[in-house]
Order: structure tokens, then sequence, then C-alpha cells
């Protein structure tokens, strides 16, 4: 009898440069409360791009003042399985580019690890951790994506808390139970995952949580305790800062409306001071004083949103910081600070409420991050609520003229309303209205915070492009509806759901008077229909010498699920179509 014993065939990857054979991720909240944070991996490298470009470097930010970083070991075992342990000029600490230009937070280190005798299919090994001194933050917890930037063999997640002590966890997109172990010294919680793709970068997707597997844990008792925590550094200054002050009343001096007072607070804050990037958890999650953050002329996002609202408070208005939390970490036991936005709420501005951020300039109180999201308010009371999300619709029509030189003339009105609503440009533009169709003159007309009636003029020469016998028009759709989510070139495939924030509506409707004998030569009758997706109708057709030109695309529902993404897909080839978006004349 002949026995055949062969090894495991090896995985292939043909698309990916490497691969983590084993990644394991520990997380320690040991008896004093200090916290460990330790990664183990090896990672085969298949590519050049790999070493050269891509995994050569593993960098590790840290704050020294808080943490404490060991190294226990870096080498690569190459393809002739030799080792190369990384030398001791291999470890180098750098300012993380997240921080540069801030004095207030030059202390904080990246540790690079340039790894040696790189190859392909080489494998590097590098083992670290990160203690946290008691004290420096709040509690254990985690967001941890089941993904990263090359395939995953072996994922392996440990927590380990004190002996009966509550550990909160929640698997998202995916079903799995940790293995428990309950030991004199902890109580352990380990996951383990095996074959994981790789993380792919899409638009619009989701900024935590949505599609991709992600495993919640916390030993948080409660929103309570994130919340005070986040406010224990903060206190009233004891009186106003006069030189604040003055800069403030000076740069709002001839703004008449409390909206055009807090706007340009707002630009103050986004424009003058410096966005610092910096992850939360380095920080301890806590922000500077305001005069403070004022002075350094820069702050992180936490920070400058204090800083709005104290300026804001400064000149009367009822402002509060708020977090902009996803719906799945908003429960009492979740890490929600690892993925709050913090906002600043201004309640009864003229009747309205205003939510504006502090590290760019919203559009609106709907042009916040990708939802779905509810604000927190960031204080004592700390109550939730939710930002209605009407459909965003954009309603244009009216008559046009082409005369025989190519002249392009005519009027046309505009309702923008819900996140297609420019609200607060128009408002920091003392009414002016912002370019919202190329070559033609926009005015604004009624101004709501629920819509915008805009009048559209156009006289321009030169509008038609001439080849032989033949003229092109382009139909004008504006920047700030569907275009603007750049989904003209769309890969065939997506691996998450795609978020465009609220459900769409948007249509033009022009008539255009042409010289006599001029004929349309690209007549169009399209009505493309997706059943619970959407639709997408465009008509081009003339009656004696006046075209009808109608495009109109309306999407049913702020989120196209990954089953509904190739349907989704053709509705914007159809929409995105140039042929489809231009007159040819004869």
């Amino acid at each position: 009898m002949l026995f055949s014993c062969k090894a495991p065939k090896e995985k292939s990857y043909p698309e990916a440069d490497a691969v983590y054979l084993s990644l394991t991720k520990t997380f320690v909240l040991n008896k004093d409360g200090s916290i460990l944070n330790s990664v183990e991996k090896r990672q085969k490298l298949f590519t050049y791009r790999a070493f050269q470009s891509l995994y050569g470097e593993t960098r590790i930010p840290y704050n020294p003042e808080i943490q404490k970083l060991v190294v226990s070991e870096a080498y690569t075992t190459n393809a002739e399985n030799q080792t190369i342990n990384t030398p001791e000029n291999g470890y180098n600490e750098v300012l993380p580019t997240f921080c540069q230009d801030s004095k207030a937070y030059s202390n904080l280190r990246e540790m690079v690890v340039s790894h040696t005798g790189l190859e392909r299919n080489a494998v590097i090994k590098c083992t670290y951790n990160i203690t946290t001194a008691s004290g420096k933050t709040p509690f254990l917890m985690g967001m941890e994506e089941l993904q990263a930037d090359c395939p995953i063999d072996n994922l392996t997640i440990v927590v380990k808390v004190q002996p009966k002590m509550k550990l909160h966890y929640k698997l998202l997109n995916l079903t799995s139970e940790p293995i428990i172990d309950q030991g004199k010294d902890f109580d352990t919680y380990t996951w383990n995952f095996q074959d994981l793709p790789q993380r792919r970068k899409e638009i619009r997707s989701a900024s935590v949580c949505e599609d991709i597997p992600t495993l919640l844990f916390t030993t948080q008792k409660d929103i309570s305790a994130a919340i005070n925590w986040v406010l224990k550094s903060k206190s009233s200054p004891n009186s106003i800062n006069k030189e604040i002050k003055k800069y403030v009343d000076t740069a709002i001096k001839d703004k008449k409306s409390l909206q055009e007072k807090a706007l340009a607070i707002q630009k103050i804050v986004v424009n003058e001071l410096k966005t610092l990037h910096i992850p939360a958890s380095l920080v301890a999650f806590q922000a500077r004083p305001e005069e403070e953050v004022w002075k350094s002329n820069s702050g992180t996002v936490l920070e400058k949103a204090f800083l709005l609202s104290y300026l804001l408070r400064l000149e009367g208005l009822n402002a509060d910081v708020c977090l902009n939390i996803p719906e799945d970490l908003l429960e009492e036991q979740r890490p929600l600070l690892l993925a709050a936005e913090p906002i600043v709420k201004i309640d009864n501005v003229n009747g309205e409420i205003m939510l504006l951020t502090a590290d760019r300039l919203n559009a609106g109180n709907l042009d916040l991050g990708i939802p779905p999201f509810r604000i927190l308010t960031l204080n004592a009371a700390h109550k939730v609520f939710s930002v209605n999300k009407p459909t965003g619709i954009i309603n244009v029509e009216g008559k046009l003229i082409i005369s025989r030189d190519g002249k392009l003339q005519g009027e046309l009105t505009g309702q923008f309303s819900g996140r297609f609503n420019p609200y607060f440009e128009i408002i920091r533009n003392q009414g002016k209205c912002p370019p919202l169709l190329s070559d033609f003159t926009g005015s604004t007309g009624k101004l709501t915070a629920d819509q915008a009636n805009v009048s559209f003029k156009v006289e321009k020469m030169d509008q038609l492009l001439s080849r032989g016998d033949f003229r092109f028009l382009d139909l004008k759709e504006s920047k700030s509806g569907i275009s603007s989510f750049h989904l003209v070139s769309m890969p065939f495939t997506r691996t998450s759901a795609l978020y465009l924030g609220t459900p769409i509506d948007e249509s033009y409707h022009y008539t255009i008077n042409l010289p006599a004998n001029w004929q349309l030569v690209n007549p169009v009758n399209i009505e493309f229909l997706k059943p619970g997706i959407g639709h997408v109708i465009i008509s081009l057709k003339q009656s004696g010498s006046v075209i009808e030109a109608i495009r109109k695309i309306r999407i049913f529902s702020p989120v196209i699920a990954k089953k509904d993404y190739s349907e989704f897909r053709e509705l914007i080839d159809k929409w995105s179509t140039q042929k489809f978006k231009q007159l040819i004349i004869k």
C-alpha cells in the first residue's frame, strides 16, 4: 500500500501586493488602570511595489507624555529562510505629519521601523506594545475593522479585563462569538477570524461601521461617562478675553442678521486656524482651553469646535458643542468617542437651529458627515436628536434663444432644497448667489433654510461649438447636484453600500428657440426605470423652431445597498452619457 503525504497548498493572492499571514491585536486593562495595546504581525510580500512603496516601514504614533512604546522584535525572513534583524539605525522617531507646525503638540512622536532585507516572498515580523498610563484614558475601548491594507489569513483580537468586570462588545456585519476564559488575573475574550479580504477604498462609503465587519468593545458604563471625560478639562473662562472679543467684533461689525454673524465667526475658526487631524486617542480625548487654542493659531477638530462655541457665545448666541455620531455607536455601552465628529449647534437663531462644522465651511445643516448619524449634545444634559434629511431637490426650467451668430440668451428659474440648498453659502455672500450653473448669472429670490429660489440669466457669445455644418450645445446642470458626487467613473463592482446622504430629485426643462431652418439631429426619448432604486428620463425633441429638452433623475433612497449597486450604476451611466447631455444642431 502506498501513501502520499502532500503539504497543504499555499493560498494564492494574485491581486494582492502582500498578505498578513497572522495579525494579533491585544488590549489589556491592568489592575492599576493602565492599558496595554499590543500588535504582532507576520506579513508576506509578493511584489516589488509591496516593499518599495507600501510596507517597507511600520509607523507607530504615540504620545510619550502618557504612553510608553516598546518594539520587542522586528526582523525579516527572506525567501531563502535567512533572518535579517532590523539594525539600530532602522528605528527612528519623527514628528507625525498630522501635528506639523504645531508647538502645542510637538511632543507627539511616530516611531518609524525601517524593515531590511526586503524582497519578493520575504516575511516581515514586527511586534510592539504601547502602554497608556493609568488615568490618562477614560476606559478600555476599541473599534476594530476586520479588514486591513492587504488580505489577512488569520486575525486574532484579544481583550483582557479585570475579573468580573463587564466588557460590552458587539460585532457588526459578521456573526462570531468570542472564546471567554475567566482566569484569576483577567477575564479574557478572544475572537479568531480567517481569510479576511483587503479593505477597498470606495467613493462615498460610510466613514465607520457600515458594511465592513467591525468589532466594538468598551468598559464604558454609559454615555454620561464618555461625555464627562471629555468635559473634565473644560471650564468657562473667568473673564472675557478683550483681545479676542475685539477681533470678533471687528469681523462681524457689518453683519446684520444673527445667521450672518454666526457664519462670519465660523469662517474665522475654519480659515484662520489650522486644523490638526490628530487621532483623539493620542491626546486622551481632551481639548486645550479656548484662549490657548486661539493663541496657538491651530487646534484639533474638537478644540476648534469648543473655540467656535466660545466665540459664538461671546456674541450672545446660544451655542453648544455636539458630537455627530453613527447610529450604531449611539448606545450606552459603545465606544462612541472613537467615531464622533465634533460640530456646533446654535439654538434659536431667528427661530432656526444652525449646525456648524469647525474644520470646513458647510453649505447647510444637512452638509455634515455621511449618514446615518445622530447628534449628541456635549453637556450634562446630553440630549440626542436627529436631523431631518428631506429629498435633495433641484428643479431648473426656462426659455433660451440661440441666434445665428451663436449668441445664447435667456432666463431660467431654479428651486434648490434639502442638501442642494446653498443656504449658508448665500448668507456668507450677503445674498449673492454662488455659481450654481456655469455661464449663467444667478440672483437669489426667496431664501429659507428649506429652499432657495434662484433666477438665472445668460447672454453670451460663442456658447455653441461649431464643426462644419454642425453646432453643439451642452445642456447645463447644477454643479451642486448629483454631478458633485463624482460618480462618472464607477467601478463595475463594489464591496460596500454607497451613501448619497438623501434621496435625490433633480430635473431640468429647457425650451430653446432656434433660427429658421436649424434642425435637431439627435432626438432622444429615454425612460429608464429601476424599480425601488430610481429612474432617468431624457427627452430631446423639436417642434417647429423650438427644441424641448427634459432631463430628470430620481433616486429613491439615500443609501444604495450592495445588491442594488449594479442597477444604480446603469442609471448613473445613462444620466452621465455625453450624447444625452448635448444638443447637436444642423
